[in-house]
């Protein structure tokens, strides 16, 4: 629900829709959707948008008013949210932009962040997690990594 939300996430949302519903009638289209969340830093495939349209198309119009709105972003954007935190840290392992996350990156960014780890510690991290057996880790991997819940 929207109160998940705080204000001042509730003002920006607010503000990105109201950029959208060129009509001022409360209510945005598939387009616009896509444009508002665009707007706000979120990026959908065409089944997710999809997803989200049926789930806040209250009226069966193709469109979502401003209240669906904010309880749609209230239910998903920590999930969002939570996956761009995601990439922004792999993008901070990922030293050279390769797309994976080599023994000697994973290693430099531990220590770099106080946490060193000896060769064979990081070996073993690497082998846990590399499911494709390459000896690098890619995004998924990492990602699975860091969504384990600590022991």
């Amino acid at each position: 629900m929207a109160s998940q939300l705080t204000e001042e996430q509730v003002t920006e949302f607010t503000a990105a829709f109201k950029a959208f519903d060129r009509d001022h009638d409360n209510n945005i289209n598939r387009d616009d959707l896509v444009a508002t969340l665009k707007s706000l830093g979120v990026f959908l495939s065409d089944a997710e948008v999809t997803a989200w349209l049926a789930e806040a198309d209250s009226t069966g119009k193709g469109v979502v008013s401003f209240t669906a709105f904010l309880a749609l972003v209230g239910r998903n954007f920590r999930d969002v949210l939570a996956e761009e935190e995601v990439k922004e840290a792999f993008k901070v392992f990922d030293k050279n932009g390769d797309g994976f996350i080599t023994h000697d990156e994973l290693q430099a960014t531990l220590a770099a962040q106080g946490d060193n780890l000896s060769y064979e510690e990081v070996s073993e991290i690497i082998k846990e997690m590399d499911v494709d057996g390459d000896g690098k880790l890619n995004y998924e991997e990492f990602a699975k990594m860091v969504a384990q819940p600590k022991h």
